[in-house]
């Protein structure tokens, strides 16, 4: 019999009546280990804060239940914080949860819901109470936390847990730190001093999502990231160039970066010459922002180990990459020697050659949303330029230019063909897969047509590696 089917049977049972299981029930005479293993299989993977657990629902089945539910750990893994309510919970969790627990603190809907009460009958700041309350409880335990997630509605919030919770912290077990808040909240937020969490460190941190980078873990708590996300960098951020290059160089084998904002170009020299730092191990990299601070990066950093860039960003100054002497010539290909893969979410295809000039090892190129009224500048830089390319990507369909892609393709597929550099994979969403195949049959014979998919597409960020390789998916 399934374990859902049971326990659905069992648990309504039980949430509709007001005494227990009949002790000749088939669900209540199964050997403790079956049940052990039923409970674990039906417990599910997400919880809402509106229901009572399911591991609390088991415990008042029966008394036999219960002693089955409180001896399995493997039940209180996961302790969600969601309001002050929660908090009731959290002591029994703790000592229950066995050699290690993850902790999910998702206060965004509950603060924002009280934004307008701020303060408590004491007079404290809400947020500064249950946070306060939240430290006091884990501090005997902190030293078993695995994986920590928190999602704030204010900044000011997200703030108080680095400071009150995980600046001081022994958290030798943490592996996984995630910590997000509402960007519109930092506009009404004065920001203090920034400071270093993780002060006792932390040597099992390999996955690290961050969005105040100045309150960073210090370099020892960094040795072995491999999966860096620092996002809504800005400048009223307390961060360095110096700072930046720190920690991006403190992990041994780093290999996913992910930037996203700006940050104080005052302090962050143009390397025009030549890099200034190496990322060995860096497999990925992906820069969000209005331009400069992705030129900038590129051209501080080599990476001879670098299979993929998704360039998310404005192209306004990109003259700057382009025409840098340590770009031009074959010296773009020098520093990253490995890359394969190149994302670029523009429409603006004028740049297409360019691109091709300083990264011409490409073997995969991703258009997401690209505007094919100018096909004749991508048709230019897949003539002439990417001799290795066999791989096109192309989602987001724009529908009113794609006979002028077509028309494109029609005419380099047998160019490249025929100077023995064949493209030959096409790969798209599912939009550009059904008009290709209505409306332009004649491609099937220049092309092999897939729909994309992890199986066919290996880009690192496209197949979320960062998140597989951490454990975190």
């Amino acid at each position: 019999m399934d374990a859902t089917m049971i326990l659905d049977g069992s648990l309504s049972t039980a949430s509709n009546q007001a005494f227990p299981l009949n002790d000749g029930c088939a669900a209540t005479s199964l050997p403790p280990e079956l049940l052990s293993a039923i409970f674990l299989l039906a417990k599910p993977n997400r919880r809402s804060p509106r229901q009572i657990p399911f591991e609390v629902v088991l415990s008042h089945v029966s008394g036999r239940w219960r002693d089955i539910a409180i001896s399995l750990p493997e039940l209180r893994k996961k302790i969600h914080i969601y309001s002050p309510r929660a908090l009731k919970w959290a002591p029994s969790y703790l000592q229950r949860s066995g050699s290690y627990f993850d902790l999910d603190i998702d206060i965004y809907r509950w603060e924002r819901s009280h934004r307008r009460v701020r303060r408590t009958r004491s007079g404290q700041p809400r947020h500064i109470a249950l946070i306060q309350a939240l430290a006091d409880q884990l501090n005997p335990h902190f030293h078993r936390v695995r994986n920590i997630f928190a999602i704030c509605f204010s900044e000011a919030t997200c703030q108080s847990i680095l400071q009150r919770i995980l600046r001081t912290a022994t958290a030798p077990n943490l592996q996984q730190l995630q910590i997000r808040f509402d960007h519109h909240t930092s506009l009404r937020f004065t920001r203090p001093e920034g400071f270093r969490i993780l002060e006792q460190g932390s040597p099992q941190l390999r996955f690290l999502e961050f969005e105040q980078a100045d309150c960073l873990p210090i370099p020892s708590s960094l040795r072995n990231l491999t999966t860096l996300h620092l996002h809504h960098l800005r400048p009223e951020l307390h961060l360095t160039y110096p700072q930046l290059v720190e920690a991006l160089i403190a992990p041994h084998t780093l290999r996913y970066l992910s930037l996203e904002g700006d940050v104080n170009f005052a302090t962050w020299p143009l390397h025009l010459a030549a890099p200034e730092f190496q990322l060995s191990h860096l497999q990925g990299l992906r820069l969000n922002d209005n331009g400069m601070m992705a030129v900038r990066m590129l051209l501080s950093m080599s990476a001879p180990k670098l299979e993929s860039i998704w360039l998310d960003c404005s192209y306004d100054n990109f003259d700057f990459l382009f025409d840098a002497p340590q770009m031009v010539g074959n010296q773009g290909h020098s520093k990253y020697p490995k890359l394969r893969y190149l994302t670029l979410p523009t429409s603006n295809l004028f740049l297409m050659a360019k691109f091709a000039a300083i990264f011409p090892s490409i073997t995969h190129l991703h258009l997401p949303y690209p505007d094919f009224f100018r096909s004749a500048l991508l048709q230019e830089a897949l003539a002439d330029h990417w001799t290795s390319l066999h791989t096109i990507v192309l989602t987001m369909l724009k529908e009113n230019n794609w006979k002028k892609l077509t028309a494109c393709f029609s005419t380099v597929l047998p160019y490249r063909r025929q100077i023995r550099h064949p493209i030959n994979h096409l790969l798209l969403d599912r939009d550009f897969f059904e008009v290709f195949k209505k409306s332009a049959p004649e491609l099937t014979a220049l092309i092999q047509m897939e729909i994309v998919s992890a199986s066919n597409y290996k880009e690192p960020w496209w197949n979320k590696e960062d998140l597989t390789a951490s454990g975190v998916a």
